[in-house]
């Protein structure tokens, strides 16, 4: 069963539209979703972090959770980490809490979560109340390799939506993980077909978090907070626009399945995913116009590679 809830005004939303939940729990995964009013201040949060109004459906067998990657070497600058080169010990490393301090600073705060750690919560005057990763300002572009891209409006997008996860956080709103492996996006997919072919992306739920300084790994997976729009759309240079919402929303979500599951891994977390092949999720054509990964983004992780080497 997927509840339909629509809130009422608060101090975040959840995002700039209804939102569906996939909460990976096990082999199977949880679905719920919200709408795009304003959270109620009578909502409780729940201690996982999950935005209020969930409810659990039972997904079909190969809806089942991705894992992370087995460990290879890293990709060099120009020809970012493959799913299958994942490597998470270097995703740990404790230098991501030092590498985005200074960019990220002037445009939110670092904050200590009981949940998850330290994190990094964007300014509501930096990107407004309605503000969800992903989906607000900026658009998904399409590289010469076929690679998903979020290309991001904000002049501090190249670290964020790039580098480590962003997870909702009861009471704070979006918090975002410290990382230091590079990906065009780092989100999880859905595709389906209801009354439209729908594709649905959400950020990647965290397998850790900081505490004291080192890396701890989660024993729960996170909410994945995911947005659909038609297939038609996803290209649009303001998908924001074209994101489902109203009582549709439930039905849309359980009409769709996880895309490119991967071999469940370490601790039961998901793969490394680059989005839903063009035919697959019946996607009319790509942009015309090719993107090109942020030379910022590039630069950062070229230093890592380096600073490894």
């Amino acid at each position: 069963m997927i509840m339909t809830m629509r809130t009422a005004s608060g101090s975040r939303r959840v995002g700039a539209a209804l939102v569906a939940l996939v909460c990976a729990t096990g082999t199977s995964a949880t679905a719920c979703a919200e709408s795009s009013a304003l959270r109620s201040p009578a909502s409780a949060p729940d201690p996982m972090g999950a935005p209020p109004g969930a409810a659990d459906y039972e997904a079909s067998p190969d809806d089942d959770e991705p894992g992370l990657a087995s460990s290879a070497a890293p990709a060099p600058a120009q020809e970012p980490v493959a799913a299958d080169s994942y490597d998470p010990a270097v995703d740990r490393d404790p230098s991501a809490l030092s590498d985005f301090r200074t960019v990220l600073e002037p445009y939110g705060s670092w904050e200590e979560d009981a949940t998850y750690g330290t994190v990094w919560v964007p300014s509501a005057s930096t990107v407004g109340d309605d503000f969800a990763p992903y989906v607000t300002a900026g658009h998904w572009g399409y590289t010469d390799n076929g690679d998903y891209l979020w290309v991001s409006d904000y002049d501090w997008g190249w670290a964020p939506f790039h580098y480590g996860r962003w997870v909702w956080i009861g009471g704070r709103g979006w918090g975002w993980i410290p990382g230091r492996v590079y990906a065009p996006a780092w989100v999880v997919w859905r595709t389906g077909y209801y009354d439209d072919w729908y594709v649905g992306w959400a950020p990647m739920p965290p397998a850790w978090y900081w505490r004291g300084g080192y890396a701890v790994g989660l024993r729960f997976a996170p909410p994945a907070p995911y947005v659909f729009c038609s297939s038609r759309w996803v290209f649009a240079p303001q998908p924001r626009l074209h994101v489902s919402a109203g009582p549709s929303i439930g039905a849309i979500a359980a009409h769709t399945r996880s895309y490119v599951p991967a071999t469940a891994g370490i601790g039961g977390h998901y793969a490394l995913t680059r989005g839903p092949n063009l035919a697959d999720a019946h996607i009319p054509a790509a942009p015309a116009q090719r993107s090109a990964h942020d030379a910022r983004a590039l630069a950062h992780l070229a230093g890592l590679e380096e600073v490894r080497a």
